[in-house]
């Protein structure tokens, strides 16, 4: 993902992950993906993905990347829920080297 996405390494699996953040955030829809998962509104707005990942220390841990921007200001919803998601994962970042 590119643009106005950022990401995020965390030091949790895919799945624990997905886990911590479906528990902190209930207003998002969760789909599979060929190596992770997606996250959209309700409303169809893609918020971030989740992705397995070699950290720096050689270990696998995950990649969020989510939704900073949207371009529409009736997304302002869509843009908080995907800080929500960020949130919820954020205690677990790691540095990249």
């Amino acid at each position: 993902m590119k643009g106005n996405y950022a990401t995020l390494d965390l030091s949790l699996s895919v799945e624990d992950a997905r886990r911590r953040i479906t528990d902190r955030v209930t207003d998002v829809a969760v789909r599979p993906t060929d190596d992770g998962y997606e996250f959209r509104s309700h409303s169809g707005f893609r918020l971030g993905a989740l992705t397995p990942v070699r950290l720096s220390d050689g270990s696998t841990g995950s990649r969020l990347a989510y939704r900073t921007t949207l371009l529409s200001p009736s997304a302002a919803h869509a843009r908080q829920t995907a800080h929500r998601i960020r949130s919820a994962v954020e205690p677990f970042a790691v540095k990249r080297s």
